[in-house]
């Protein structure tokens, strides 16, 4: 009977090392399976638009080193840039404009890195924009980037190009006034077909900017000739002009990849 008693105290022992060794195997097994599953969260790989740790400069290499460098150390300290887009009739927050398109781009490859602001005044020449201080809204936005249209399709015929030039000055004062530190860069509006003096203008434009060393995007090279009959397909009819002086759709697909691979290194998807 003693030895019947104490084989049965030994299997009872053997009995619970066993369910002890099973019970904390399952135990290190659910906290491995947990730890894991942690470690797999964790690693979910980041949007990589919005890292600190994504190297921007194959995206910056279109523009002047000056901006490209505020643009990377904005980026690397995660500090947001005030970008404003300045212009006429062209210059909309309407889906499918040329800024539109622009904007969605950088936002695809920066994140939140630029926000972006359209003033787009309408059916006004320079010489209302500044005595009525219509620019004057976008000056408060102090911002950091000005891309500005100076409304140098509507002064064609209006105003004489000295005085366009004045115009452009007053208004770029009162920008550097608020961030004496501003990057601007100037462009045309679109193209005309087969215009005699506006081209000589856009010109003149161009001279102005290098002068007083300001980035000139001349965005009429991601156009058809402006003499060629193929861009009539890129524009359409202002209401207020007799002649198509505004881009279509395909108009401002050119006009956005011009801008768009001048601020990202690519082009935007069709």
């Amino acid at each position: 009977m003693r030895f019947i008693a104490i084989l049965v105290v030994f299997i009872l022992a053997v009995g619970s090392i066993v369910v002890g060794k099973i019970h904390w195997n399952e135990k290190i097994s659910a906290f491995s399976g947990m730890k894991s599953k942690v470690v797999i969260e964790n690693e979910k790989p980041e949007n990589l638009n919005k890292s600190a740790e994504m190297d921007i400069s194959k995206y910056t290499v279109n523009l002047p080193l000056e901006l490209k460098e505020y643009i990377e150390q904005s980026f690397k300290e995660k500090e947001q840039i005030e970008l404003v887009l300045l212009g006429s009739n062209s210059t909309s927050s309407e889906e499918g404009t040329w800024s539109n398109l622009f904007k969605l781009k950088l936002e695809e490859v920066y994140g939140d890195l630029f926000t972006v602001t359209v003033f787009g005044i309408q059916n006004k020449n320079s010489n209302e924009v500044v005595e009525e201080k219509l620019y004057e809204e976008a000056v408060q936005a102090k911002p950091d980037i000005l891309l500005f249209e100076p409304f140098i399709l509507k002064d064609n015929g209006e105003v004489a190009m000295n005085q366009r030039l004045d115009n452009i000055e007053i208004m770029l004062e009162a920008f550097q006034l608020v961030n004496p530190e501003l990057h601007i860069l100037l462009q045309p509006a679109n193209p005309l077909y087969d215009a005699t003096y506006y081209p000589k203008e856009v010109a003149k434009l161009k001279e102005f900017a290098i002068k007083n060393n300001i980035t000139f995007l001349n965005h009429w090279e991601n156009w058809p000739d402006f003499e060629s009959e193929e861009i009539r397909n890129y524009l359409v009819e202002d209401p207020d002009m007799p002649l198509k002086s505004l881009p279509n759709e395909k108009g401002h697909q050119s006009w956005a990849n011009y801008i768009a691979n001048t601020f990202t290194g690519e082009n935007i998807q069709e």
